[in-house]
Order: C-alpha cells, then structure tokens, then sequence
C-alpha cells in the first residue's frame, strides 16, 4: 500500500453471509499524489471448516480500479 502513503481506508458497506461464503460490499479511498481516489468492490470470501480458503476481488468499475492503483 506504499502508493497511498498509509492513507489506504476501507469501509463494510454491507455484509452477506452463507456457510461457504461471505460477500463484502466495500467503499475504499486514499489519496494519491495529492488527489482522493475512490472505488467500489465487492469481495468474495470462501469460507471450508471454518477458515478463510479463497479470496476474490471484484471491482465495481474495473477502469475506476485500475486508475486508482496505477
């Protein structure tokens, strides 16, 4: 996260869960060289005996995404 220089936050818009599965809606904004980047994704968590086994990142707008980390 060096590119934000500790300005990184991310905010829980909303949680849905399942046994196998938790679907997090997120808000996320940092400053980058002096100007506010903001993006929305949703993450898709893999839940197998109780523990994390997967992981996946889906941004709302790939192109919002992709500006914002370049």
């Amino acid at each position: 996260m060096q590119i934000s220089g500790g300005t990184f936050r991310e905010e829980i818009v909303d949680l849905l869960v399942s046994d196998d599965n938790v679907l997090a809606m997120l808000d996320h904004r940092f400053e980058k060289r002096g100007s506010e980047m903001r993006y929305a994704t949703a993450h898709l968590w893999t839940v197998r005996d109780g523990k994390m086994a997967g992981w996946r990142e889906l941004p709302d707008d790939q192109d919002e995404f992709s500006a914002a980390w370049s």
